[in-house]
């Protein structure tokens, strides 16, 4: 049996120093990946690191969600949804986490039956006991949205009234036992994931003035089938002015127009919830930037005040494949874009530096607290940790499976988490000189198995323990190269999409999409076994670096 290992080489000669981090020349394994029993992970499946640092989550696409030890990878507790109608359960996003005096995660699992439905679980963190379940209409939309207080979930989802009869569901949740306390039906207009910012300035759309409620936004997500986007729909919500809880009364969903783009993906809101970014139809982002609440032009109720087109992907009316990431300092974005590249742009969508990559970015770029370093990963298994300021790597390393769900770090920075299409677990350090969080991981233990359908006592394991191959993530270094930034071009087995040397065009938004480059798609290579793979993966390697072992 080949015996896989993880391939890591540098593309810099020494260590990027951050503010406060060191950054390696190459990843250093914190565990041997692990198997997260039956389920693998896939587009919209993502791992989160708890804010205490003490649990590693993984969604995985048959419905479970599989928390670990973030030190050494050993399972804390496996959740496996009961079967609903004896039909199957699957799991497209990642959970959502409530960091207070009682913190808890949110996990989504969607039900297949001839009438579609889903469910949302609450868990208790770290020990994962169920404290309710939520049955939802319709198809989740993304993860849901926890009010800042912890005392209402946000849901937005997708129900049929027919063949092509889309229905827009929004639901406001008690988060204590899982009741619903507001729901408001749109027919004809599929939702999009929404997005939260706590606590804002105020409401910036009309209506929204002296508002500090939590603010909720959304957009109409693709229809399945339909290859060309509608004109769209763009929403808001806050509670009112003096909400108490007591009531409904004044509670409403607020439509500020139809933009011409669908999307779904959630936006991005910062600066006081002044400001917002959105990943949109025909591989474009949107941009309202502004702190100036006078200033009616800003609001988002207006056409975006920036707006940057990508080339496009395939199919054509696509978003680009992450939303737009911020850096700590809220003055510089990172988005992966509908074709292969990864890009940075300034405040007004002017760009920074675009990447071409080989295969497509489908996850979100993670950025270190410090600023200084990104991690993504393309789709075949490459994954990147790179410098802000150029997108230039540090590192480039391999792993076995497709790597197309999120990303996280830890707190510090120092430490990247993250599955493959084999549901395997990895874990890496990525950097040192971090202060690591004073509290320590849950140890396993009989009682920390959550109540729906246990998958019995953990068993610590160090390597796969299904019939997959064999691996373990020991970096294997490479020779220097002879120029600190290397210009890699890889041969086969992958395609190579050609560079794109324009920057996207920027422009005050008109509010309709413009006729813009389309990436010329290549074919992908064939699916095959894990050891065929890793041949093709031997072979890049080789006319990449100079990789002459692999077994």
């Amino acid at each position: 049996m080949v015996n896989m290992r993880v391939l890591s080489f540098s593309l810099l000669p020494v260590a990027i120093m951050g503010q406060n981090l060191d950054y390696l020349p190459n990843p250093e394994p914190i565990f041997a990946p692990i198997k997260m029993g039956t389920g693998t992970m896939q587009r919209g499946n993502g791992v989160n690191v708890s804010p205490d640092d003490t649990v590693v989550y993984a969604t995985l696409n048959n419905g479970n969600l599989f928390a670990a030890n973030p030190n050494t990878g050993e399972e804390i507790f496996t959740y496996v949804p009961e079967s609903f109608r004896g039909t199957a359960s699957t799991c497209s996003s990642r959970i959502a986490f409530h960091d207070g005096d009682d913190p808890f995660v949110l996990h989504s699992v969607i039900d297949e039956s001839t009438s579609t439905t889903s469910r949302l679980v609450r868990l208790s963190h770290p020990d994962g006991v169920v404290k309710w379940t939520a049955t939802i209409d319709g198809t989740i939309s993304g993860a849901p949205e926890i009010s800042g207080n912890g005392d209402y979930v946000f849901i937005t989802a997708v129900a049929l009234d027919g063949p092509f009869a889309p229905v827009g569901v929004f639901m406001i949740l008690r988060a204590d036992d899982g009741s619903e306390f507001y729901r408001e039906d749109v027919a004809g207009l599929p939702f999009g994931p929404p997005g939260l910012y706590a606590n804002p300035t105020l409401g910036f759309y009309p209506g929204g003035e002296a508002n500090r409620n939590d603010l909720v936004m959304f957009a109409c997500s693709f229809i399945t089938n339909v290859a060309v986007p509608s004109n769209g729909c763009l929403y808001v919500f806050q509670f009112p002015v003096g909400f108490s809880g007591a009531s409904t009364n004044g509670l409403q969903l607020q439509r500020l127009g139809s933009p011409g783009w669908v999307t779904n993906i959630k936006p991005t809101l910062f600066l006081n919830g002044l400001s917002m970014y959105w990943s949109v139809s025909r591989a474009q982002v949107k941009g309202w930037y502004g702190d100036d609440i006078n200033e009616i032009s800003f609001r988002f109720q207006r056409v975006a005040r920036y707006s940057a087109q990508f080339l496009r992907g395939n199919p054509t009316a696509s978003t680009p494949n992450s939303r737009p990431v911020l850096n700590a300092n809220e003055d510089t974005i990172f988005l992966a874009g509908a074709a292969a590249e990864m890009h940075s742009l300034n405040i007004d969508l002017t760009t920074r530096w675009t990447t071409p990559s080989v295969a497509p970015i489908v996850v979100d770029p993670v950025i270190t607290p410090d600023g200084q370093a990104m991690f993504w990963a393309e789709d075949f298994g490459r994954v990147h940790g790179a410098s802000t300021a150029d997108g230039v790597d540090i590192w480039q390393s391999i792993v076995p499976g497709h790597t197309f769900s999120e990303m996280d770090m830890d707190s510090t920075g120092s430490k990247l988490y993250f599955g493959d299409g084999f549901g395997n677990l990895f874990g890496w350090t990525v950097a040192t000189g971090a202060t690591p969080n004073p509290i320590s991981p849950p140890t396993m233990a009989p009682t920390l198995a959550p109540t729906s359908m246990p998958t019995g006592a953990p068993v610590p394991t160090a390597s796969p323990t299904s019939g997959e191959p064999t691996f373990a993530p020991s970096p294997v270094p490479t020779p220097p190269p002879t120029s600190p930034f290397p210009t890699i071009t890889p041969t086969t087995p992958m395609p190579t999409p050609a560079p794109n040397t324009q920057s996207p065009s920027v422009s005050a938004d008109a509010g309709q999409p413009q006729a813009q480059p389309q990436a010329q798609p290549t074919n992908a290579p064939a699916t095959s076994s894990a050891s065929s793979y890793m041949v093709g993966t031997l072979t890049l390697m080789i006319a990449m670096a100079g990789v002459v072992a692999l077994f």
